[in-house]
């Protein structure tokens, strides 16, 4: 049942987004950096909310209250774009947006934990996040389909799809097991020594996620329509494409990674981001939907990866993905400003050695080198499986 909450509410949000990145952009004519500042919004209040999931989860004893509010009034939210006349709304509307994702999505994460063995969890996680990314990637699919129809009817099915996904969260199950609260004389000891034994982890998500930010969000649907000069419904569809592909590759990489050290799986997987960046900036189509593939397997493999790590190896599981998303959205907050400022102020193209390529993947290459030399170093002073 988690895993059909997973599609549900992951179709449901993925719908919203060239909805509103277009509305942004192209009816309130905003620039990239508002563009990327509205998915930047989303992601600070979610690693806000992440954290407190996180430690709400160790405590309460029905912990699908939170994943339930989150989804009903999501369902309110996103109809409220209708209304959004200029960019300050939507950031606010964003804002709720991330606050109500943390407390959907960090429970439903707790569950995949708690209902499967520690040999399968990784394996676990990786068909949890696959299911959601093939949402993810039919809502392309679905919107390139009801774009004729326009915004309301997109946004109206995005509502109804979080409404059935909040149906379905109290099919799910308790724990038979009562979850231990730690002692309170000690708790800040173990968590002290929590945060600085996962650091690495926590770092490394910071700054994958960072690099990811042109894959993410709302500026894909922008910056893939402006520089290969496609339609909205074609622009959908050859994000689709790239989703489908990179996710057809990472279900051989998560078969390996359940076979294999987490060491040199989680090394070879951050190699790959400067390599996709460096196909995307040629700015032919095949090449990019190669890079945008590439980097859809950098986040299906790493996304489980990571949390297979801090969840095996920690005593409060829950709390412990909490923190590790709590990284990794700050990460992508901050990339989705800076990706979306760079696109302003470099535009299109940009020109080295004499020839024309694209500028933005040039503008977070550098930051993709630097996230691969230091997941090298950390993992060399971190004991992985």
């Amino acid at each position: 049942m988690v895993l059909l909450i997973s599609f549900s509410g992951s179709l449901a949000f993925r719908l919203s987004i060239p909805v509103v990145a277009y509305h942004v952009r192209e009816e309130l004519a905003a620039s990239a950096f508002i563009v990327g500042l509205t998915t930047t919004a989303y992601f600070i209040m979610r690693a806000f909310s992440a954290s407190i999931s996180g430690e709400v989860i160790a405590r309460l004893r029905d912990y699908r209250r939170l994943s339930l509010v989150g989804f009903l009034v999501s369902a309110l939210v996103v109809l409220a774009y209708i209304y959004s006349y200029n960019w300050i709304i939507v950031i606010v509307l964003r804002l709720m947006q991330g606050f109500l994702a943390g407390l959907m999505w960090i429970p439903l994460q707790y569950a995949v934990s708690v209902y499967s063995r520690e040999s399968w969890r990784g394996r676990a996680y990786a068909f949890y996040f696959l299911v959601g990314a093939i949402g993810a990637q039919i809502a392309n699919v679905v919107y390139a389909l009801m774009e004729a129809y326009g915004a309301l009817a997109i946004l109206a099915l995005s509502s109804v799809l979080y409404l059935v996904s909040a149906a379905l969260v109290y099919s799910i199950p308790l724990p038979k097991t009562t979850i231990t609260k730690p002692n309170r004389g000690t708790a800040k000891t173990k968590e002290g020594m929590e945060l600085r034994r996962f650091l690495p982890v926590f770092l490394a998500g910071f700054m994958v996620s960072f690099t990811l930010s042109i894959y993410y969000g709302d500026i894909p649907y922008v910056y893939v329509r402006e520089t290969l000069g496609l339609t909205r419904q074609d622009t959908a569809l050859v994000l689709a494409v790239t989703g489908f592909i990179g996710l057809g590759l990472s279900l051989i990489a998560s078969h390996i990674a359940d076979r294999y050290p987490d060491k040199p799986l989680l090394e070879f997987v951050v190699a790959l981001v400067p390599l996709a960046l460096l196909l995307i900036c040629f700015g032919r189509l095949w090449l990019v939907i190669i890079g945008f593939s590439l980097l859809t397997v950098v986040s299906r493999v790493f996304t489980p990866l990571s949390r297979r790590v801090v969840t095996v190896s920690s005593s409060d599981p829950g709390r412990a993905v909490g923190y590790l998303n709590a990284s990794s959205n700050i990460g992508m907050a901050i990339g989705f400003a800076y990706v979306g400022y760079m696109y302003d102020v470099l535009g299109i193209k940009m020109n080295i050695a004499g020839y024309d390529v694209l500028a933005l993947p040039i503008a977070l290459l550098p930051i993709s080198i630097v996230s691969l030399i230091l997941t090298f170093y950390l993992t060399s002073k971190y004991r992985t499986r």
